[in-house]
């Protein structure tokens, strides 16, 4: 009973992920080990753009926002095409656009895909070949083009 009740107070005690930190001088976005490339800034606006051979980019997590009052806004056009090293994605409550292609053939991104409120529109096959399992779409999507989510066997009906 103590040993159970000493897990349950330590798995409380874990810190939480770290939000973000963006240097615009290298235009880069950290978080612990995954440094983000090619990231650019219109006032506090942050768009994603080239991590297609990123291997850092595995777990990204952007629901801890951005020190600076910075937000990430739009994932450029074929940001992380064919990049094999992301593994999960939540996508930041501030994102209003993803480019065409974004994560296109990234073949290991799986799991549960949650659309923000704030995304309003979508290229042409921004996830298609990823392994996304369920997909939860935001009440703000006013475009979602085609092939957003073909040949994604793993998707439920």
């Amino acid at each position: 009973k103590h040993l159970v009740s000493t897990i349950l107070a330590l798995s409380f005690a874990l810190p939480a992920s770290a939000a973000w930190t963006y240097d615009s001088s290298a235009q880069t976005l950290t978080q612990g080990a995954v440094v983000l490339e090619n990231v650019t800034a219109s006032g506090t606006n942050l768009t994603i753009g080239n991590n297609k051979t990123n291997t850092t980019a595995t777990d990204l997590d952007f629901s801890t926002g951005v020190e600076g009052g910075y937000s990430v806004t739009q994932i450029a056009q074929d940001a992380f095409n064919g990049n094999t090293s992301v593994t999960s994605l939540v996508l930041p409550d501030t994102l209003t656009w993803i480019g065409q292609s974004a994560f296109i053939n990234c073949s290991n991104l799986g799991g549960e895909l949650v659309l923000p409120d704030s995304l309003t529109s979508t290229g042409y096959h921004s996830f298609m070949g990823t392994a996304v399992t369920r997909v939860v779409f935001g009440s703000g999507m006013k475009t979602a083009n085609n092939w957003l989510f073909k040949e994604c066997k793993s998707l439920e009906p």
